[in-house]
């Protein structure tokens, strides 16, 4: 089956009608229906989290190469509260708990500092089950871009 490619220029906004898409008439798509090819190049810009073997904590189970940074080495296992302030990924998957309380995808956006540059980002997790109740995995998406003065910030603001 072809899947047409969106017109869509937002990630978040693609993100969520493949997520649409994948679950029909059902409340949440399963895990497995996550097909790394049907996003493209989106799937550099996502991560799919689950619960820890333990059930204890969520960990990565993909990092897109966008979102990696070079200690996480493939992101595989990583623990998601191990992230730090200075990575889009924390701040992309922050409100996870907001997805699994409300049972709905979620997009947010926001700022952080990681040096001297300002990085604005928007992302969206959208909530996976493998029975169709349960969430037991999420699907994230963020991208972002990096304001270095605040003349450019204030630029923004207007666009």
């Amino acid at each position: 089956m072809e899947i047409p490619q969106s017109t869509e220029r937002r990630l978040v906004i693609r993100a969520l009608e493949h997520w649409n898409r994948w679950r029909g008439d059902n409340p949440f798509p399963a895990p497995s229906q996550v097909v790394p090819a049907e996003l493209g190049a989106d799937w550099d810009d996502s991560v799919l989290m689950e619960l820890s073997i333990d059930g204890g904590n969520w960990v990565f189970r993909h990092v897109g190469a966008n979102l990696k940074t070079p200690d996480m080495g493939d992101g595989v296992g990583w623990p998601v509260e191990e992230c730090s302030e200075s990575m889009l990924v924390r701040h992309a998957t922050a409100y996870f708990p907001k997805v699994l309380q409300k049972h709905i995808p979620v997009s947010m956006s926001g700022e952080f500092k990681h040096g001297i540059a300002t990085i604005l980002y928007r992302s969206i997790v959208l909530p996976l089950s493998s029975d169709g109740t349960t969430i037991d995995g999420l699907l994230g998406a963020a991208n972002s871009r990096t304001v270095t003065s605040q003349d450019d910030l204030v630029w923004m603001e207007f666009e």
